[in-house]
């Protein structure tokens, strides 16, 4: 209940903690769990690293203890595997399967990481995709169960993220009455709807042995499948996602991904907090990814970086994905930067041909244009410095010829 209200000034964010916990009889910060696939800068694959890797500073620094339990991906031992402290061992079982759990200790910049080795699961890609990626992280959450009470930190609050810890909640209501995981709060956050984790029921059950009654559209099973961000989406004690413009839109059947039904029955512990930025990591003064450094102090360093995108010395049309990735993921890149723009038409471009996918958009770019020549451009300005992508793309991709208007 108090994480909604996270707003304002750090003194304004302490005062209403201060006075929320006085209401509840109490003047201690909970701890805080964070579970999560991947966590920025160990491992990364989008958006949802960066906020695992950044929340638990912003709440230490308002006196939270909060931490982080992860997988041990292979590119995580491959870098840190000299700073890692080892805490426990035990084996779990799912279903037939028998497997080792180990949790390592690593502390980085403050914050204290929990990571989940097992080299079956985790010593290859960060997502297997696939029922191979279900069972990497069915094993992943009965494995962060199992690892609580064996941590040398006792959390009040488990804060899961996407549909990968998703069924954390479900399965501790269900499978942990009267233990020490069934009273701690869940939070669930919602980065991306469209990935829900959709599987056949025998699959989930084989894996984590849930009880065929929860097999049902009051609890987990949509459209004929166990699907495990809804099962997060009923049992969490409160869910979230990146703003509270999208905590709206989510409640919509054009952007609700089918989850729209429970989202609206739960919409009172429903709320959006808008995503931030690292500005520690994000800092022009400091980035060695840009061209010249520039600051408030001396902005002398942006018009030099404005003129290297337009020469070209970030890549061709000043994308540098352009020249040092493949047509494909130049597509993918595009894309990631506009889907939230067109969710509606673009909800399966992950699962499809990026390239095909952007093809999709180009009646979007026309029309833009055309509410332009109205005088109406709100539209229309955000895709100014996309049409030369799409000229490289169809000129190195001609199997995927884009309506000549996406080139205008």
């Amino acid at each position: 209940e108090i994480m909604p209200s996270l707003v304002g000034s750090e003194m304004c964010i302490r005062d209403r903690l201060r006075t929320a916990l006085a209401e509840k009889g109490r003047c201690d910060l909970p701890g805080v769990l964070l579970a999560a696939a991947e966590c920025a800068p160990l491992a990364k694959t989008g958006g949802l690293a960066d906020v695992v890797g950044t929340l638990p500073k912003s709440l230490a620094a308002l006196g939270f203890d909060a931490r982080i339990i992860t997988p041990y991906h292979r590119v995580i031992k491959e870098k840190y595997a000299a700073q890692v402290t080892h805490l426990t061992d035990f084996y779990i079982d799912l279903g037939w399967r028998h497997q080792y759990v180990g949790i390592e200790r690593l502390l980085l910049d403050g914050i204290v990481i929990y990571l989940v080795d097992n080299e079956f699961y985790f010593g290859d890609r960060i997502y297997l995709g696939g029922e191979a990626e279900g069972e990497q992280y069915a094993f992943f959450a009965r494995a962060i169960l199992e690892a609580l009470p064996r941590l040398d930190f006792t959390p009040e609050v488990l804060h899961c993220n996407d549909w990968h810890t998703a069924v954390l909640p479900m399965l501790m209501k269900t499978q942990y009455t009267g233990r020490m995981q069934s009273r701690m709060q869940t939070l669930l956050t919602i980065h991306n709807i469209a990935y829900q984790g959709k599987f056949s029921f025998e699959f989930v059950q084989d894996l984590l042995g849930i009880d065929a009654r929860y097999y049902t559209p009051e609890f987990m099973e949509l459209n004929g499948c166990a699907n495990l961000l809804k099962a997060g989406c009923v049992f969490a004690d409160h869910i979230n996602t990146v703003s509270p413009s999208y905590a709206g839109e989510i409640r919509t059947a054009a952007y609700g991904e089918g989850l729209e039904g429970i989202l609206n029955a739960r919409q009172h512990q429903l709320s959006g907090i808008l995503n931030g930025i690292d500005t520690a990591v994000f800092d022009p003064a400091h980035d060695s990814g840009i061209t010249a450094p520039y600051s408030m102090d001396d902005m002398r360093g942006k018009a030099v970086c404005r003129a290297g995108i337009s020469d070209g010395r970030h890549g061709e049309a000043g994308y540098r994905f352009v020249r040092d990735i493949d047509g494909y993921g130049q597509a993918k890149a595009v894309l990631d930067c506009i889907r939230y723009h067109h969710a509606a038409q673009l909800r399966q471009a992950k699962d499809c041909d990026p390239l095909a996918a952007i093809a999709c958009i180009a009646d979007n770019i026309a029309a833009a244009a055309d509410r332009r020549q109205t005088g109406d451009e709100t539209q229309f300005d955000r895709y100014l410095p996309l049409s030369p992508v799409f000229t490289h793309l169809n000129g190195e991709h001609p199997g995927h010829t884009l309506p000549p208007h996406a080139l205008d």
